[in-house]
C-alpha cells in the first residue's frame, strides 16, 4: 500500500503535463484602418494581404480549418441618414473564396464584434478554399442591409453616398477549436492591451486565482503526505520536518511562478485550452498553462519528498 500515495501523484502529474500540451493556438491575419469609399474599393471591396507571421498552411501543424474567425469594425464615420449596413469578410485562396457571417446591421458609428466558426463559412463556387494552401487576400466588404453592395458599379451615386466615405478599423483573427481569440497588445484597438488582451485583469487573475492554484497544490502535496503517513506510521521527526520543508518549498515556489504570471499576462495574451475537455480521465476543464504549470511545481515537490521518505526507510 505504501506506493498508492506514490501512485496517485504520478498519474496527477502526468495529466497535468498532458493537459498543458493541449492548448489554443491563434494569430492576427488583419489589423488595419482606412477609408471605404468609391476611390479605395472597387465593388465595395477593400483588399488587404494577410500580416506577416500568417501560417501557410491553416491545416498543420494546427487545424484552424476546425476553429473560427474573430472579426472587430469599428466604425469611425459614417454618412449621415443612419443607412442600415452590414460588413462582412471574405478569405480569397485556392480554388476559390469562403466568407464569414455578416455583422449586425449598423446606422451610426460604434464597434460591431462577431465570430464565425469556420463550418459556418460561406463557400465561394461551392467549393471555399482550400485551407492547407493559406490565404491570398482577405476581401472587406461594406454592403446593405439587403446583401447589396453599395458601390458606383452597382447603384447610383445618391445611394452610395449613404454609405461611403466611412472611416473603419477592421480586425480579424484566427483561432483553433475550442477558444476565445485574444486580441494582442500590439493590435491597433484602443483596449487591446486592456480586458480584451488579458492584460487588464491580469492581476487579478495571474496574481490571485493563480496564487489560489498555487496554494492548492501545495495543500494537496500536504494531504499526500498525510496519506502516505497512515500508510507507514512512525516515522523519524526529521521526515516529518522534511515534509514542512517540501510543502513550504511548493508554496513558495508556487507564489514566485504566479508572480512571474502576472508579469506574463501584461505583457502578452494567454492561450486558453478548449472548455470542458477531457483526456484519458485526465480533466481538462479549460486550465491555462500557467495553471498548470503550478500544479506540476506541487506534484513534483510532493514525489520528490516521498521519495526522500521511502529512502530513510530503506
Amino acid at each position: 500500500m505504501q506506493n498508492a500515495p506514490r501512485f496517485a501523484l504520478s498519474l496527477a502529474l502526468g495529466c497535468s503535463l498532458a493537459v498543458s500540451a493541449a492548448r489554443a493556438d491563434q494569430f492576427l491575419l488583419t489589423d488595419v484602418s482606412y477609408t471605404h469609399s468609391t476611390t479605395t474599393t472597387k465593388d465595395s471591396h477593400y483588399h488587404v494581404v494577410p500580416l506577416a507571421g500568417t501560417p501557410k498552411n491553416w491545416l498543420s501543424p494546427v487545424d484552424y480549418s476546425k476553429g473560427s474567425a474573430y472579426v472587430r469594425v469599428e466604425i469611425k464615420t459614417k454618412p449621415p441618414g443612419g443607412a442600415p449596413t452590414r460588413f462582412q469578410i471574405c478569405f480569397e485562396g485556392t480554388p476559390a473564396y469562403a466568407c464569414t457571417a455578416q455583422s449586425e446591421i449598423y446606422t451610426t458609428t460604434g464597434v460591431e464584434e462577431w465570430v464565425t466558426p469556420f463550418t459556418e463559412f460561406y463557400k465561394g463556387d461551392g467549393v471555399g478554399v482550400d485551407w492547407s494552401k493559406g490565404v491570398a487576400k482577405v476581401a472587406l466588404i461594406l454592403k446593405d442591409d439587403k446583401n447589396g453592395k453599395p458601390a458606383p458599379e452597382n447603384v447610383d451615386a445618391g445611394v452610395v453616398a449613404k454609405y461611403m466615405p466611412t472611416e473603419l478599423h477592421v480586425v480579424v483573427g484566427i483561432v483553433s477549436q475550442g477558444a476565445t481569440f485574444k486580441l494582442p497588445p500590439d493590435a491597433g484597438v484602443a483596449d487591446a492591451g486592456a480586458a480584451d488582451a488579458g492584460a487588464g485583469d491580469a492581476g487579478k487573475e495571474a496574481g490571485a486565482s493563480d496564487a489560489a492554484v498555487g496554494s492548492d497544490a501545495a495543500t494537496q502535496a500536504a494531504d499526500a503526505a498525510a496519506a502516505f503517513d497512515a500508510q507507514a506510521p512512525g516515522q523519524d521527526a526529521g521526515a516529518r520536518a522534511d515534509a514542512a520543508a517540501s510543502t513550504d518549498a511548493a508554496t513558495s515556489a508556487d507564489a514566485g511562478t504566479s508572480a512571474d504570471a502576472g508579469t506574463a499576462r501584461g505583457d502578452a495574451a494567454d492561450d486558453e485550452p478548449s472548455e470542458g475537455a477531457s483526456d484519458g480521465g485526465c480533466a481538462l476543464g479549460g486550465q491555462t498553462r500557467t495553471r498548470l504549470s503550478l500544479w506540476s511545481v506541487g506534484l513534483l515537490g510532493a514525489l520528490a519528498f516521498l521519495r526522500r521518505r521511502r529512502a530513510r526507510r530503506a
